[in-house]
């Protein structure tokens, strides 16, 4: 690029971003349009150089799309997971494409998402959702023996992944008194403080009353958890997901949810989120039936992570250009 100023497109939300507006506006010709679904897109898009997206639109930025940014040389997306960005036609055009993976030391100061799993597992322990439940319906101790949970403590951990998140994970269990956590991961052979222990995906199944799933989407990993590995699962086990959804034959799922009522399910996530087919899943009609838990999405959205987030994606597009 020259040194003109570079033209850029940020369609993520940006309210938490007001008082750096003057700053970035002075760096760069920033226009900041809010997109979530393909027709919010500006009619007049060939003069952008980069495109900082909204992770959580609606649609992926494809070869259709892509062709609409005429001059775009940069893609610098607030988030780690990149399947909202077709990266074979951004590479057919020439299109660079980075995500906060690329940003690691920054990366790591994001809590946020890990937060919120240990969040997920803590709720799930203690049966939150039907706790409210019974308050809405006028109760009190009605039903206690339904209601009682369990310690953290007590139980047998395994994380499916040990990046920032599971590393995380292993400090706030250790914190607060779990002595067996055990994960998996193919890319790595101990968490960063050396107090989980490596086990195979099977034998996390078979051996942990808590499965959590906070792998990376990548080839390897979708649709690695798969019925067979499902019905390993110990009775009672609580299984979480933050992760993607496609991490999980879904289909599978569905079927194994319907035949262990005994297995209590949380997830962040659903498959098809960026194709705008997440609330069509058979595992919302589950979710309506208060058989397992769904939120939407939310594990990174608090204003310091995605303030934070958004600094990394106009840090890396310093960088880059």
């Amino acid at each position: 690029m020259t040194d003109k100023k570079i033209k850029i497109l940020f369609s993520a939300p940006a309210d938490f971003l007001i008082e750096y507006f003057d700053y970035y506006i002075k760096k760069y010709d920033v226009h900041f349009i809010e997109i979530w679904k393909l027709s919010d897109i500006p009619l007049i898009t060939e003069h952008y150089d980069v495109w900082i997206p909204n992770p959580g639109q609606n649609f992926i930025i494809n070869k259709s799309v892509v062709e609409k940014f005429s001059s775009l040389k940069i893609i610098s997306t607030p988030s780690t997971g990149t399947n909202h960005i077709n990266l074979d036609d951004c590479l057919d055009k020439s299109i660079k494409v980075y995500g906060l993976m690329d940003q690691r030391e920054g990366l790591n100061e994001i809590s946020a998402s890990a937060e919120f799993t240990f969040l997920k597992i803590l709720s799930s322990l203690r049966n939150l959702r039907a706790s409210w439940d019974e308050v809405n319906h006028g109760r009190w101790r009605d039903n206690e023996n339904e209601l009682r949970g369990r310690e953290v403590k007590e139980m047998t951990y395994g994380l499916i992944g040990m990046g920032r998140i599971g590393n995380n994970l292993v400090r706030y269990l250790g914190a607060f008194g779990a002595k067996n956590i055990f994960f998996y991961d193919n890319q790595v052979d101990s968490d960063n403080l050396k107090k989980a222990k490596f086990l195979r995906l099977r034998e996390i199944f078979e051996n942990c009353d808590v499965v959590v799933i906070c792998v990376a989407l990548n080839k390897q990993t979708k649709k690695m958890i798969d019925g067979t590995l499902l019905s390993k699962l110990k009775e009672n086990a609580h299984l979480i997901n933050t992760s993607r959804g496609e991490i999980i034959n879904e289909t599978d799922l569905v079927s194994f949810l319907h035949t262990r009522e005994d297995i209590r399910f949380s997830a962040d996530v659903l498959s098809g989120e960026v194709e705008n087919r997440s609330l069509n899943q058979e595992l919302l009609s589950l979710h309506y039936k208060k058989r397992i838990d769904i939120t939407p999405h939310i594990a990174g959205a608090t204003v310091g992570s995605q303030k934070k987030a958004a600094i990394l994606a106009f840090d890396m597009v310093q960088h880059h250009v």
